[in-house]
Order: structure tokens, then sequence, then C-alpha cells
């Protein structure tokens, strides 16, 4: 039987922030990485229903807005687990263990139980919920002091037990390293994309004559060498998909 991983007590703003880890094989489970390298498989939240419940016209799906003052999220529950929203209203504090999930780039949590709680249950949790925070950073820096002085993650995983760090946390650390380097590396694409359409542009107002257009040739060897031949391609067919320039002829380009 498949062992249930143990629901962590988190703040909002940690699910919100973080970044949704969808697995492709069908055994391993997907999580949330947390914006400093916790996989998180489950939560625990404390937090007052600020907007819901909505509920579906044939009652299998329900969703709620829960806001625990850190951040905002959505929570659903699906079938069944909709009729646990019933008893619900705004205003409500609720306690919740959930998953996380993402839907349209948002990060979401799929309710598995809720119920109502007191009010003093909020600062309970939000006591819990800063232990477990500072405990975690604490092994989290802990863990970036190992890689540095390894300086490499399979080391660094050999070496963490005797350390007392999960070696878990190492391969967090990693992937959140690699998913923050993804995210410069194509926010810097998009910037350039910017810069070489607005070249493509003023190239276009300086050579174009008549309503022949300018060939996409000359286009590529007015912008060598800031500019290889594939980045001034794309920046054409962006400008094309939303109509700043048409092409009057194959391969030819004016602005629209």
């Amino acid at each position: 039987m498949k062992k249930r991983v143990p629901a962590k007590r988190m703040y909002l703003s940690e699910i919100g922030e973080g970044f949704f880890v969808k697995n492709e094989g069908d055994f391993e489970p997907n999580y949330l990485l947390s914006p400093f390298g916790e996989k998180v498989f489950r939560a625990k939240i404390v937090a007052t229903i600020v907007a819901g419940p909505y509920h579906s016209d044939d009652n299998s799906y329900a969703r709620i807005l829960i806001d625990d003052s850190s951040a905002v999220v959505w929570a659903s529950a699906f079938r069944e687990k909709a009729a646990l929203f019933k008893k619900l209203s705004t205003g409500d504090i609720v306690q919740l263990i959930g998953k996380p999930h993402e839907w349209q780039d948002t990060k979401q949590l799929t309710v598995e139980a809720i119920s109502k709680v007191e009010p003093q249950m909020m600062l309970l949790a939000r006591a819990e919920t800063l232990l477990r925070y500072l405990r975690f950073m604490k092994k989290s820096t802990e863990a970036r002091t190992l890689l540095q002085d390894v300086g490499d993650v399979r080391n660094a995983i050999d070496e963490a037990p005797e350390r007392g760090i999960d070696p878990d946390l190492i391969n967090g650390l990693d992937e959140l390293d690699y998913i923050l380097g993804k995210q410069e590396e194509d926010s810097v694409d998009v910037q350039k994309l910017e810069i070489v359409k607005k070249k493509i542009l003023e190239t276009l107002e300086m050579l174009q004559d008549g309503e022949s257009g300018v060939d996409l040739d000359v286009l590529i060897a007015e912008l060598d060498p800031d500019f290889t031949s594939a980045e001034v391609e794309e920046g054409v067919r962006s400008l094309l998909s939303v109509g700043d320039i048409f092409e009057p002829s194959v391969g030819r380009y004016m602005i629209a």
C-alpha cells in the first residue's frame, strides 16, 4: 500500500509563488516546489473564506477563495468532495488539507478535507507555520552551504545525511536553481525579441519604397551582426502574427 505523504503547514504565499512540477510518469506524484526549494505534495492551511463557495450546476465541482493574510488562493473540490463545501460560507475560518495544482498558470489547491474552526485556531496555525518555516530555512541554508562546499549535487546528496540534511532538499534546491535559471533565460529571450522587432520596424520604415516591400534577406543583412538570421526571422513572424507588418509578396515585408 502506498504511504501517504504528510501534509505540511504552509503559508498561502509559498503556494502562490511556488513552481508546480508535473511528473510525466504514472507512479510519481505531482508536487509544488516552494520559492525556497521545498517539495510540497500536500499542504495544511488555516485561512478565511473571502469568496464563495461557488458550486457547479450538477454539484460535481465547488471552489472557494481563501486568505491567510499572506496571500489569497483558490481551493477547489471535485465529485463527492464538493459536498464538503455545502455547509461553508464567506467569512468562515477553515482548516483544509489539499494538494497543490495549477490551472491557467495559477497555483491552486485541490481539497481533500476541510472543516470550520474557531478563530483561535488561526493563531495556533500561524505559530506552527512560522516554526516550520524557520526550521526549514535553517536547513535550507545548511543545504546551500553544503552545495557550495562540495560543488556537486551528487556528492552533496551523498554527504547530506552525515550533516543531518534531507537529501531531497538538495534535489529541491538544485531543481529550483534550474527553474529560476530557465526563467531568466526566457526573460532575456523575450527582451531580445522585443529589441529585434523594433529594429525590423525601423529598418522597414527606412528601406520600404512603393508597395513591393523589403526582402527578408535584405532585412537580415541590414541587422547583421547585431542579430542572427534566426532572430530576425522570429521577429518577422512575431510582427506578422500581431498585424504590425504584412507580406505583399512571398518573402517581402512592409509595415501595416
